[in-house]
């Protein structure tokens, strides 16, 4: 179920679901409900994303899908665009471009 889950939410063909889980296996014991849902949406949502440019972003960097929203996600967000004074649409830019930085450590940086 996870996989053809994955598959639909993103709309990745059968390749680019491989690619996805060779990039980091340990997705394949993500909680639908707990983690991966509730990311993308967040995610779709905080970035104003189309479907897309949000599968790029999962299956460029695609441990954001273990990530904590309340303890990770928001905080480099809210951290980048004040740090940066980025408007809404720029972040999202930023983001879609170097999806690595949401696993950076804002503290350390």
């Amino acid at each position: 179920p996870l996989l053809d889950w994955l598959q639909n939410r993103l709309e990745l063909d059968d390749v680019q679901l491989s690619k996805l889980i060779q990039r980091r296996p340990p997705v394949l014991g993500y909680s639908i409900e707990a983690n991966i849902a509730t990311t993308c949406d967040y995610l779709q949502k905080r970035l104003c994303l189309e479907t897309a440019a949000l599968a790029k972003i999962i299956q460029g960097k695609p441990q954001i899908l273990g990530y904590s929203i309340e303890k990770n996600l928001e905080p480099t967000l809210q951290y980048l665009q004040k740090r940066l004074k980025l408007e809404d649409e720029h972040l999202s830019w930023v983001i879609q471009r170097f999806p690595s930085i949401l696993g950076y450590s804002m503290e350390k940086n």
